[in-house]
């Protein structure tokens, strides 16, 4: 059971612009993005709920609050788990706050297991956001807002092409922590000029590095 019920505009609008009907399901040779589910309840509190969500406002606690912050996404986001090719869940990725009339939307709500960093996988499931965002929703910009700390986050943006265009005037509570908050954008000339050359650039040496068509796990956790 898919829990975006509310999808029914933008998936109407996506079909018409890709001419392809029924649930989003994103895919290249290394990942696949594909919409959350009731199953992936337990396994997205457990993400959550790690250190590596530090930087991210707290989300639910229990898995009650879990299932229930999943059943009320609205209508203007795509929620994606990330699977490896092998199939293993592995992290999660988000498009949010699209908005078609201005063209513009959100990434957020990323989060790849530490373990699996290595594999290319956070860079592949990049790529195929931006892609549903600039080929196939035709939008002309992605905006974002990373906590000020979190300096490796905006310095991965930045190497694949989003641009810093301001901070905060006033400091936003994350974790019991104040912290000013870094704006990002990555305008659809930038993607093509900047973001595409050097994500194909990176995968091809995680491909290159894949032996005898093996799952690129086996590359993420032979370094952990």
């Amino acid at each position: 059971m898919i829990l975006q019920a509310n999808l029914d505009n933008i998936q109407v609008e996506l079909a018409s612009r890709i001419g392809k009907a029924g649930p989003v399901k994103l895919q290249d040779d290394l990942a696949t993005l594909r919409l959350m589910s009731i199953k992936d309840a337990p396994q997205i509190l457990k993400w959550r709920t790690s250190d590596r969500t530090r930087f991210l406002h707290e989300g639910a606690k229990t898995l009650d609050d879990q299932i229930r912050w999943m059943s009320s996404r609205p209508g203007n986001e795509f929620n994606f788990v990330i699977e490896c090719s092998c199939g293993s869940r592995i992290g999660m990725i988000s498009l949010v706050n699209i908005n078609l009339d201005k063209a513009v939307a959100e990434p957020a709500r990323f989060i790849v297991e530490k373990v699996f960093s290595p594999g290319g996988f956070a860079v592949s499931a990049s790529s195929l956001l931006y892609d549903l965002a600039f080929e196939k929703l035709q939008l002309s910009k992605l905006v974002g807002h990373i906590a000020e700390q979190n300096v490796g986050m905006v310095r991965w943006h930045e190497n694949f092409g989003m641009e810093v265009t301001g901070f905060s005037d006033s400091a936003e509570t994350i974790r019991n922590l104040g912290t000013k908050m870094v704006s990002i954008r990555l305008t659809r000339n930038r993607y093509d000029t900047i973001t595409v050359p050097r994500m194909n650039a990176y995968l091809q040496l995680i491909r290159q590095k894949m032996q005898d068509n093996h799952c690129p796990c086996s590359i993420a956790t032979s370094k952990s």
